[in-house]
């Protein structure tokens, strides 16, 4: 599942840098010509509120409009990153692909096209397509705001509690994790993963070894009934016997 090895996934970002690209406004009205090399968070703003300033008179400026887009992917922020890489892309394609962000310019507009025809359609399948394709790059707290935009259509989706509870507990919210477990479960009791994730999270983010133990109980009993086809590999199937037998401490059957 694409919830494999919760405690385990490894953050993506995606950073991608123009340094020192020459910002050129191009009316006359409003000259500008400046180099820059923005190297703190205070700089960065200053930068952002100048870039936007730019932009908000010549919004034909596809230097700037590139600039400002990799600021975004920079702090992490990349749906709006993409957004603006794509409307840069749409005035002068041309010199986009030869810029140092023409790399990520094909997953750019597919993500800032999908984001727009979920906000047109509003479905939980393209809110939840939009929060996989997030996900699965590792950006967490990207996907959990396409995840919750489909549970507010649609609060009985285990699997999307499933998928939002990852992203809050690789956020450092652990709290707001086991919210959503336990919403999981409530739909679907017999979720492996549901029970085996609030386990952990119990056992070594609130240390409630008792409560717990419950949960481990109740994975092990859905896993030794359901077997190796309720998972996508052999391999993932025995990787959570082993971690079962494990937290038990149990002999395998």
């Amino acid at each position: 599942m694409r919830f494999y090895k919760i405690y385990s996934i490894i953050f993506v970002i995606i950073l991608y840098s123009l340094n020192k690209l020459s910002l050129c406004a191009e009316n006359r009205e409003y000259a500008v010509c400046r180099e820059y090399a923005f190297e703190n968070s205070k700089e960065t703003l200053k930068s952002k509120t100048f870039l936007e300033q730019i932009i908000e008179k010549e919004p034909q400026n596809v230097k700037c409009l590139l600039k400002l887009s990799d600021i975004y992917i920079q702090e992490n922020k990349i749906s709006k990153g993409f957004d603006l890489l794509r409307r840069a892309y749409e005035i002068d394609p041309k010199f986009v692909e030869k810029s140092k962000l023409s790399d990520i310019l094909d997953m750019a507009l597919k993500l800032s096209r999908l984001k727009e025809k979920a906000y047109r359609e509003n479905s939980t399948t393209l809110w939840n397509e939009l929060g996989d394709e997030y996900y699965d790059m590792g950006l967490f707290s990207e996907a959990s705001v396409f995840y919750k935009k489909s549970l507010k259509l649609d609060q009985n989706q285990s699997k999307i509690h499933i998928y939002l509870s990852v992203c809050q507990y690789n956020m450092s919210l652990p709290y707001s994790a086991i919210e959503h477990l336990e919403r999981a479960l409530k739909i679907d009791p017999d979720d492996f993963y549901a029970n085996y994730y609030l386990a952990t999270i119990l056992k070594n983010n609130i240390r409630d070894y008792k409560k717990a133990l419950i949960y481990f109980k109740r994975a092990k009993e859905i896993l030794d009934k359901k077997g190796v086809k309720a998972f996508e590999s052999k391999e993932e199937y025995n990787y959570y016997k082993k971690e079962l037998k494990r937290e038990l401490n149990v002999k395998s059957k």
